[in-house]
């Protein structure tokens, strides 16, 4: 019952104040028009609220993994693709690399070579492979990071922009830091 009367009295605010001011979450605030400003200048506010955010840390996390693992954000974007994946065989991970509008013909062999995925068994002339342990525990990796659920972390051992000097790697590693910063609030550390 207060719930309709608080609402009432907000809808009520809306047609007679000025600006409205409504905090959507911590550090966001929702300026609009009242009512019947909007509907005189014929225009309709469209606020979006997602459930998941994780899109919104997509660069920092790629940049993360990109640059400490030696990947391009073509091999990226394919263990990503293939980790949900259980079993692939090589016909099927050009059609993979076709979907995703890929045009590198060494794909497969490249990330052969780097160990991202292993020959699982044999079956007449055609081989089947799953992702290795290495990219499965990145793809996770980022999966817990996407929902803040785990740190970048900032040690010299574990993340190579940490022990360099030039400008792009501090801003790097200011960017992680804000980023870790995001996960220790999340979780109220």
């Amino acid at each position: 019952m207060k719930e309709k009367t608080q609402e009432e009295k907000f809808l009520k605010r809306r047609f007679e104040e000025g600006w409205l001011f409504e905090n959507i979450g911590k550090l966001i605030e929702l300026r609009r028009l009242p009512l019947t400003k909007q509907t005189e200048l014929k225009r309709k506010v469209r606020v979006s609220r997602a459930d998941y955010t994780f899109l919104q840390f997509n660069r920092t996390v790629r940049r993360w993994a990109i640059f400490n693992h030696d990947l391009t954000g073509t091999e990226l974007d394919m263990l990503l693709y293939l980790y949900p994946i259980t079993v692939f065989s090589v016909p099927q991970f050009k059609t993979f690399q076709y979907e995703l509008g890929l045009t590198d013909h060494r794909l497969f062999k490249k990330m052969e070579s780097k160990k991202w995925f292993n020959l699982w068994s044999r079956k007449g002339q055609i081989s089947y492979y799953v992702l290795s342990r290495k990219g499965n525990l990145l793809c996770s990796r980022m999966h817990r990071m996407y929902m803040l659920e785990e740190e970048i972390p900032l040690g010299l051992r574990r993340n190579k922009s940490s022990g360099r000097k030039d400008q792009k790697h501090k801003k790097l590693m200011d960017l992680y830091k804000e980023f870790n910063q995001k996960v220790r609030e999340k979780h109220g550390k």
